[in-house]
């Protein structure tokens, strides 16, 4: 949504936002000499808040002109608080690590399908909340009383509790953090609270 100058550019955004929405898995490619652009983080952010199976994917990996360790920390720390996405560094100049888009993209395809049996979803709730307890509201025990998933692409799943507006921002992370270490990374994990 950035102020674009050149209308080539405008048209080639529209035209990645049209795909992206058409899209079940969304390979973000960045030169990665010249590493990312607003335009390039907005987009990532789109497709993942759109519900797609995301990875980046660096190219030119054979001819940094930065040590790739520290690319790596750089992107990590940047990007990785924001969403859980995998990274990939590949020379499609001398098909280095090119192999390896496949698998990514098999296991973000099993990902964003994923499901998961009611009886499995709240053992494992069940048993991830007693590593973490949370924390009391006005008094009260906030419970997670029952868990059901309710669509797949991206993974959705409801959570009933006592207290459901009072379940802590930090205490949703930990549980998205938490079910994506099962589904894999990559894949957005979409996760409503509800009064029981």
């Amino acid at each position: 949504k950035g102020k674009t100058l050149l209308t080539l550019d405008k048209f080639s955004a529209i035209k990645t936002v049209d795909a992206i929405g058409r899209a079940d898995i969304v390979l973000l490619m960045i030169d990665a000499n010249e590493g990312f652009t607003h335009q390039d983080s907005a987009l990532l952010d789109h497709a993942y808040s759109g519900g797609k199976g995301v990875a980046v994917i660096f190219n030119k990996w054979d001819d940094l002109k930065t040590p790739a360790e520290e690319l790596i920390n750089f992107y990590r720390e940047k990007l990785v608080p924001l969403h859980n996405i995998p990274f990939l560094y590949i020379s499609a100049k001398t098909g280095l690590n090119v192999e390896l888009i496949f698998s990514q993209i098999r296991k973000l395809e099993t990902g964003i399908n994923y499901r998961i049996t009611t009886g499995d979803l709240n053992r494992y709730i069940e048993a991830v909340a007693a590593q973490h307890n949370l924390p009391g509201y006005k008094g009260h025990n906030i419970k997670l009383k029952y868990s059901t998933q309710v669509a797949i692409k991206p993974p959705t799943f409801v959570i009933f509790s006592n207290y459901p507006l009072a379940v802590p921002v930090s205490y949703k992370r930990y549980l998205v953090n938490r079910l994506q270490e099962v589904i894999g990374n990559g894949v957005p994990i979409r996760i409503k609270y509800k009064k029981k």
